[in-house]
This record gives structure tokens, sequence and C-alpha cells, in this order.
């Protein structure tokens, strides 16, 4: 498989165009795809939009949907954290 079709299965980040629960006010420029990293280098889990984003509103099931990946997002970083600092001990 050649690099760029790696590149290709990425999914776009930032905004779709898309108003999926509607214009929320003037300043609203829609839905927002974005990714969830775990950086154990920097020992932080990022979120990437993609593009600057001033605000963000989310329906309580988006909201939910949302603290579950960073919750999971945070339990990986953690394990890997803790598995690097016991392999540091042997």
């Amino acid at each position: 498989m050649k690099k760029d079709d790696d590149v290709d299965r990425r999914p776009k980040l930032g905004q779709t165009g898309k108003f999926p629960d509607g214009s929320l006010c003037d300043g609203d420029e829609g839905e927002a795809t974005f990714a969830v990293y775990v950086d154990t280098r920097l020992s932080v889990v990022s979120i990437d939009f993609g593009t600057p984003i001033t605000w963000l509103g989310l329906t309580v099931e988006d909201a939910k949907k949302m603290a579950e990946v960073l919750g999971k997002a945070a339990d990986t970083l953690g394990l890997l954290l803790a598995s690097r600092a016991t392999d540091s001990l042997n």
C-alpha cells in the first residue's frame, strides 16, 4: 500500500458545511469533524478540529459521546504512561 493511500483514508477534519441540528445562532459555522489523539511524548490527549474553533455547541447526546471518547483516550494514555513508568523501573 502506498503512503498516499493512507492519507486518503484519514477523515477530513474541520467544517463540513452541514447543520445537522439547524443553525444555533448568527455565528454558527456548522458541523465540524475532529480527531482525538493520545500523545505519550507530551502526556496529553489532543483534540484536532482541523481549523480554529471559537465555540462549540453540543446536544446532550453528542456531549456524552465526546465525553466518552475523551474518557477512553485519557484511560489509554494513563495505561500507556503507567506501562512506561513500570518498564523504566525494570
